[in-house]
């Protein structure tokens, strides 16, 4: 009775484990598009969230420069009158005073910091979109990338499927005297080639999909596929655009010149800043005391300044000026350089575009069939092991040559849409 009992626990047992493996398997592939992975990218990346507190902190600085410096208050007590012989004397024969002071900045160094920490918070702004931009086209182009292997990736799987067929063919038939065994040892020796280049593919896949967890701060890992629709983006010509336009969007659109431009309206402001803080504070306040002065309970007005006799902040006012004017420089740097990246990726989209619009590169299907009648005709024998091969190698490599070009065209259109810091064309 107790085996009996035992033997069902165990067989319940398996049943629940291997619902939960299927389970796992069907819901481990997850589906997605490149407009959900955005979606997720946006809400869950670190890098974007951490940035934002970088922001948080920048408005935080333009509330401090705005606030007045604390007065100071001096207070001093008597601890003994020889004349009394008391010690901390605070009744009217004792000596007490209070001085209080406050700082005013008569050159507006107040304000013009508060300028330059409103340059700040509008810089960590344009960064924060700079990584924004950075990061999705690595987003875009990683999943472009992983599409079009996971596309070559199931061409290996057919085939090798197709080709364990007529390897267990050829066996069976060398096994009854048939054929002889170098043709099945050929036949083995290509299957196993082709196992091991989807083997090396699946690797590459997986270094793709690590990276895409971590754009898209996904803590689950499943094995994403990539959902693209049939002629994603086939209509998109960079003729369509006139150069010189491209260049004035980029110009205008680019996080990385606004860093530039700020950077200049900053350092301008901090060589104002600079030459202000040449300029003493003026302290102002008010002195009461009671016993020390030349009349009893004395009050009077303090005000007081450094003499800018040997600091007048010359050595910071100077490279206050120079950082101003390298500024400038990097600026002028910054639109050649994105001006280049511009004509570049035109003129990659414009060579991938002539390439995508050759009639060689829509040709999967008729290979497709060719394949299949490859296959027959070989297992019929009217073809030979190295006309069947030869084939097959150049079905793989032209299968593998068309989805490498697709994909580099698809990386090459997001490519200029980063350049030109918009999308030129936006991808859904």
């Amino acid at each position: 009775m107790k085996k009996k009992i035992t033997l069902f626990v165990v067989i319940l047992i398996s049943c629940v484990l291997h619902s939960q493996a299927a389970e796992l398997v069907s819901t481990d592939t997850v589906s997605i598009t490149i407009a959900e992975a955005e979606s997720n990218f946006l809400k869950r990346n670190l890098l974007l969230l951490a940035s934002n507190y970088e922001i948080d902190a920048a408005k935080a600085r333009i509330i401090q420069a705005k606030l007045w410096p604390n007065p100071s208050v001096e207070f001093q007590q008597g601890i003994y009158d020889p004349n009394t012989n008391k010690t901390f004397d605070m009744s009217g024969t004792g000596q007490t005073s209070v001085q209080v002071n406050q700082l005013i900045n008569i050159a507006g160094t107040r304000n013009k910091n508060v300028s330059l920490q409103k340059i700040n918070s509008e810089l960590a702004e344009a960064q924060l979109y700079d990584l924004l931009r950075t990061l999705k086209f690595e987003l875009r182009s990683t999943a472009f990338e992983l599409y079009y292997k996971q596309m070559t990736i199931s061409m290996y799987e057919t085939q090798i499927a197709s080709l364990k067929e007529t390897v267990a063919l050829y066996e069976a038939q060398y096994k009854k005297g048939n054929i002889p065994s170098r043709e099945v040892i050929r036949l083995q020796a290509f299957l196993i080639s082709l196992e091991n280049e989807k083997y090396a593919m699946n690797r590459t896949i997986h270094e793709d999909l690590q990276y895409l967890y971590v754009l898209t701060g996904d803590t689950i890992r499943p094995y994403y596929k990539i959902v693209i629709p049939d002629h994603y983006a086939d209509t998109f010509e960079n003729e369509m655009y006139a150069l010189d336009s491209l260049y004035q969007v980029a110009l205008e659109n680019r996080s990385d010149v606004k860093i530039k431009e700020l950077e200049v309206l900053q350092t301008k402001q901090m060589h104002t800043l600079e030459k202000s803080n040449a300029y003493p504070g003026v302290y102002v306040g008010g002195i009461w005391d009671r016993q020390s002065n030349y009349i009893r309970n004395y009050t009077g007005i303090v005000v007081g300044f450094d003499l800018p006799v040997f600091n007048r902040n010359q050595g910071n006012i100077k490279i206050a000026a120079s950082n101003y004017e390298k500024s400038k420089l990097n600026l002028q740097y910054a639109e050649q350089n994105v001006i280049s990246e511009v004509l570049t990726a035109y003129r990659q989209v414009g060579d991938y575009n002539t390439l995508y619009r050759n009639k060689d590169n829509n040709l999967i299907d008729e290979f497709d069939a060719m394949i299949v009648g490859f296959v027959t005709n070989y297992q019929k024998r009217n073809i030979t092991l190295i006309e069947f091969i030869d084939f097959y190698e150049t079905y793989k490599d032209y299968i593998s040559s068309v989805y490498e070009l697709r994909g580099n065209r698809l990386q090459a259109i997001e490519y200029l849409n980063f350049t030109t810091g918009i999308d030129i064309y936006e991808f859904k």
